[in-house]
């Protein structure tokens, strides 16, 4: 017999067999039969070793052969083996199907379109310099964010309400000597979330005190990334100094920052702050709140905040918005869309004020939100309800500033549900 490469002499004993008790007796008579019977014992002795041979073959090939065969395979061999065609493959189960989030739907009455003629001069001089201060706004509750800041993913482990607490007010006592570093910090806190009530409104406080030393004043602080000087030249202006400059904000926006009255009288030699980069703004509706960002070279940071009014019954879609090309107005004449009655360029009655700045949907589930803008009003009481027709509120101060803040060139206007 050959097993496992060796060859052995079987020899069949009556102990590895299992027989009845009439072969067993088979057996014995054998040995005493006469030598004329010689032939047919060597049959059935020939039968019996034949069959003990096959058992055990069968036996071990059964057993233990598989495993020896491959044990003794060369490592090789063994990793580059393949399923047989015998055996079938546990089938790979298939993954449960997610579902789709359901789209945010418009509003049941649109909003007032943009208005159909617009005043075609805007005034040379914007509202006089002022602070970008806004009052207290509402406390926003504890929130998720969708898009969290640098400081935020620093670490596995979120900050704790405490901590959050401990870093604003550390901020807000380094105005004074540091603004540029507490801006950042104070952002950071804001954009966590996570801020609510008394912590909330005094990082907001501390946004507003330190952009009255930023962006605000009329001189460039050292190590403020977001701005630069310009010397006037010969034949410049204040629109040619933005070109130059490449400021992605309104002209006015220098006349403001630097307290000039006149945009005419300018002088040769003299020093202006000009501000760099592009804002944008969000909108958090359920606080009636719009933060204004100012974005360059890797920072961005919140240089405002501003009270808002929103549309009736959520009338205001959620989503990100961009301006609409050639849609930003002074002055604008305006029909109101359910009534049919017209309010003329100019008039003091006038319910969107004297700027509007058109949205237009900045991606797949707002392009087909139209008519919807910024803009101003003549019922101030309003600010922090939802009173308008789906657009965006503002006091007229407020809404001249972000007037000039926002542009077509890459701003952005997100407004959040919370």
């Amino acid at each position: 017999m050959v097993a496992d490469g060796r060859t052995f002499a079987v020899m069949s004993l009556p102990s590895q067999t299992v027989r009845s008790g009439r072969n067993r007796r088979m057996m014995s008579n054998v040995v005493g039969r006469r030598r004329g019977d010689f032939p047919w014992m060597i049959v059935i002795v020939v039968g019996v070793v034949l069959a003990a041979v096959a058992a055990l073959a069968f036996w071990r090939g059964w057993i233990g052969g598989g495993l020896v065969k491959q044990v003794n395979r060369p490592a090789a061999a063994q990793s580059n083996t393949t399923v047989p065609a015998t055996v079938a493959a546990a089938p790979t189960p298939t993954p449960a199907p997610t579902s789709t989030p359901t789209p945010v739907a418009p509003p049941a009455s649109p909003p007032a379109s943009p208005p159909a003629t617009p005043q075609a001069t805007a005034p040379a001089q914007g509202p006089s310099p002022r602070s970008a201060a806004a009052p207290a706004p509402t406390t926003a509750p504890a929130r998720t964010s969708t898009a969290p800041s640098a400081q935020s993913t620093q670490s596995a482990t979120p900050p704790t309400p405490a901590e959050l607490t401990a870093k604003v007010n550390a901020a807000v006592n380094t105005i004074g000597r540091d603004p540029v570093a507490a801006r950042r910090e104070l952002t950071a806190a804001i954009d966590t979330r996570a801020l609510t009530g008394t912590s909330l409104a005094e990082a907001l406080r501390g946004i507003e005190l330190a952009n009255s030393q930023l962006l605000f004043a009329p001189v460039v602080v050292a190590g403020d990334p977001l701005e630069t000087s310009y010397t006037i030249k010969p034949g410049d202006s204040l629109a040619k100094i933005a070109r130059a400059t490449g400021m992605k904000a309104d002209w006015r926006l220098i006349q403001r920052l630097n307290k000039i009255k006149d945009p005419g009288k300018i002088s040769v030699g003299q020093k202006l702050k000009v501000p760099l980069g592009t804002f944008h703004a969000v909108v958090h509706r359920e606080a009636f709140r719009m933060d204004i960002y100012q974005e360059h070279g890797g920072e961005r940071v919140i240089v405002a905040t501003f009270p808002v009014g929103l549309g009736e019954r959520n009338g205001t879609p959620s989503g990100m918005f961009k301006v609409r090309a050639n849609s930003k107005l002074v002055n604008p004449e305006w029909r109101n869309p359910r009534t049919g009655e017209h309010f003329s360029s100019g008039d003091p009655k006038n319910p969107i004020g004297d700027h509007w700045i058109g949205l237009a949907g900045a991606e797949e589930s707002t392009k087909n939100f139209l008519g919807y803008g910024i803009h101003g009003t003549v019922e101030p009481e309003s600010i922090g309800q939802n009173a308008s027709m789906g657009c965006v509120r503002m006091n007229a101060d407020h809404v001249a500033l972000v007037y000039e803040l926002l542009t077509e060139e890459g701003s952005t206007i997100e407004i959040r549900p919370n």
